[in-house]
């Protein structure tokens, strides 16, 4: 993601960066997701909530640095980033100009921790968080039996 210099924000536009979450309703059946659509599973964008701020060199670009020719084993593949870098500053928010960068929550969704500190959200918080929404999703259909197998069973 770079900084976009061909459409910026119109001057004194002090809600650059805040933007109203849509409904959680069929949330499932999207294909893409953010603003620009940069994301494209419900399970992607919940793992970026979980790891912008502990992980934010898989979701943002790295200046400067060596790329590493083979990341590292415990490297994840999930984020947008797919070299690992050694050294550098990773440009989080790269996409926003600098004078809105305030208008984000840092707090918000996931407490924002440090870089390279646990996530909040474990493996089976993901699964089960992934569950739930699927339940938002409307359907005509016949009521069906609850499924006994699966990642959605307890």
């Amino acid at each position: 993601m770079a900084l976009r210099t061909d459409h910026p924000p119109a001057a004194g536009n002090t809600f650059c960066g805040m933007v109203k979450a849509p409904t959680l309703r069929n949330v499932a059946t999207r294909q893409a997701f953010f603003h620009n659509g940069v994301m494209h599973s419900l399970e992607q964008v919940i793992r970026f909530y979980n790891t912008r701020d502990t992980l934010p060199e898989i979701w943002y670009p790295t200046v400067g640095g060596q790329p590493k020719a083979v990341p590292d084993a415990g490297f994840p593949g999930y984020g947008l980033v797919k070299t690992q870098y050694v050294g550098g500053q990773v440009k989080k928010y790269d996409d926003l100009p600098p004078q809105f960068v305030a208008n984000i929550d840092t707090q918000m969704p996931l407490d924002g921790r440090k870089a390279h500190s646990a996530p909040p959200m474990s493996e089976q918080n993901i699964a089960d968080l992934i569950c739930f929404l699927n339940t938002l999703t409307d359907g005509d259909q016949p009521p069906a039996a609850p499924a006994s197998t699966g990642p959605c069973t307890p």
